[in-house]
């Protein structure tokens, strides 16, 4: 079995441990040939549809934070709780450390984020921008949150991105 886990991952650690976790949730009988998807995306994406609703709204609000925290991405679902994050951990797609929440891979974060609807995306971006205290983050939570041009939403990204403070470093200018 690990031959032909090692085979069909091409060498690729996290690939291969993917498919490991997927072989373990499904068990294969001798001989029975590998059932994986084409490609990795597509693994993670069906460890991350066997959670709960819940824990996948709550995940998306994870991936769309810059630094996602406990406190703010229980605040997105109203009827959420701890719990819900639990299941996430207990699946290997996010650990937890003091209150802070980390996707285990890039690629996790990328997938949830990339496999919601962009209905589920702007209301996300939308509560994000109410609950998040860092003014850049806020302005760009209510950017994502419109689907169309806003005068108030350009009003506040001016405000943010051209304040005399902020024009005096490089970095600062590029992340606007």
């Amino acid at each position: 079995m690990l031959q032909r886990i090692e085979q069909a991952s091409a060498g690729n650690p996290f690939y291969a441990l993917e498919i490991a976790r997927e072989v373990l949730s499904r068990p294969l009988s001798p001989g029975e040939p590998l059932a994986l998807p084409t490609n990795l995306q597509e693994l993670v994406a069906r460890r991350i549809a066997d959670l709960p609703a819940v824990t996948r709204e709550l995940l998306v609000a994870a991936a769309a934070l810059a630094r996602p925290t406990e406190k703010t991405v229980l605040a997105v679902v109203a009827s959420a709780d701890a719990s819900a994050l639990d299941a996430a951990e207990a699946a290997g797609v996010i650990a937890r450390d003091n209150g802070n929440i980390r996707f285990t891979h890039p690629l996790v974060a990328s997938t949830v984020y990339g496999r919601a609807s962009a209905t589920d995306l702007r209301r996300v971006h939308e509560r994000l921008a109410q609950l998040v205290g860092d003014v850049e983050e806020r302005a760009r939570h209510l950017a994502l949150a419109i689907d169309q041009p806003d005068e108030g939403v350009a009003a506040r990204l001016d405000e943010v991105c051209f304040t005399p403070a902020r024009l005096s470093g490089r970095d600062a200018y590029f992340a606007c």
